[in-house]
């Protein structure tokens, strides 16, 4: 019987180790889709910044060609 509550003890400590350790996952699962979407976001702004840019400098080209 001296050994049940210390069982007991040890079942319901891992119980909560457990279940905090779902608790996170589930917040990290949640962070990494929230950062994904973010990421997603970026590279859509970064395309079109390039696209921007390769159009600025085949304009600044197609200048200098006709100044020479």
């Amino acid at each position: 019987m001296k050994h049940d509550s210390m069982y007991l003890t040890m079942y319901n400590e891992s119980v909560r180790k457990v279940s905090s350790q779902d608790k996170i996952i589930v917040e990290l699962k949640e962070e990494i889709r929230s950062l994904t979407e973010e990421m997603d976001l970026y590279k859509g702004v970064m395309r079109k910044e390039l696209l921007r840019l390769q159009i600025k400098l085949g304009q600044k080209n197609e200048s200098e060609q006709v100044d020479n």
